[in-house]
């Protein structure tokens, strides 16, 4: 009889103070008033928490979210924003936390909230 698997065998999951956040990546929409955030995390025994925010060029938060406990490694969420100077690089910020407790990984990201002109 041929077995079957519901399980993916891929890497093994982390116990929760070995989980780390494995990249952060910002999509702007061509709007400028849009930003597709994708997070990729560490496989996890027990899932995590995460705290997202934007800031334009002064460091004032445009927007925050937060994802509580995911049920994959994979996030995408799409943020909307009003930036006051487009033309600034903005810091998207991804803190990965349990509970209550400091984040225990954090990722930030740099871009243009129009992104960048086509080169010619």
């Amino acid at each position: 009889m041929q077995e079957i698997f519901f399980f993916d065998d891929g890497p093994t999951p982390l116990p929760k103070d070995k989980v780390h956040i494995a990249s952060v990546e910002a999509h702007p929409y061509p709007d400028g008033t849009r930003v597709q955030v994708a997070i990729t995390l560490s496989p996890f025994l027990e899932k995590p928490n995460l705290a997202i925010s934007i800031a334009d060029q002064n460091n004032d938060v445009l927007v925050t979210a937060e994802i509580l406990e995911p049920i994959s490694i994979t996030t995408e969420i799409t943020l909307h924003i009003k930036p006051t100077s487009p033309q600034h690089i903005h810091t998207l910020t991804v803190n990965l936390y349990y509970e209550e407790d400091e984040p225990q990984d954090s990722k930030t990201v740099d871009f243009h909230p129009i992104g960048e002109e086509p080169a010619c």
